[in-house]
């Protein structure tokens, strides 16, 4: 039998979510998920779609229920998962003590395989 994976206090995890709305209504819905913890919106364009990721902080696990809570919020046509990643936090992560919450954590992601595929995408 399977055994469900097991989470650590130190793992930081992130989703992005591609959220569609009529178009009329982008930035109300945009406004709406700014106010979700977790939640940013990084684009809007103007057929409606929303470039949103969902953070977790260390020892938490929201995410799948900060996607269902998007999906319920008014003005939301459907949002889809684009990309999950978890990983295990270092010595070389630190916390940003400037973030109003005080444990926002910075991971630089920039060399990852998932930053190269995004660079490759963007050449093209």
């Amino acid at each position: 039998m399977k055994k469900a994976p097991r989470y650590s206090n130190e793992d930081y995890s992130v989703a992005g979510v591609v959220v569609h709305t009529k178009p009329e209504n982008r930035n109300l819905v945009a406004e709406r998920l700014e106010l979700m913890r977790g939640v940013e919106v990084h684009a809007i364009n103007e057929d409606g779609k929303l470039v949103v990721t969902v953070e977790e902080e260390p020892g938490e696990r929201f995410i799948i229920d900060r996607i269902t809570e998007i999906n319920n919020t008014e003005g939301v046509i459907n949002s889809s998962l684009v990309f999950s990643q978890s990983e295990q936090l270092d010595s070389s992560d630190t916390i940003d003590s400037s973030d109003p919450v005080g444990s926002t954590i910075k991971t630089d992601f920039t060399e990852s395989k998932v930053a190269t595929n995004l660079d490759s995408e963007e050449q093209k």
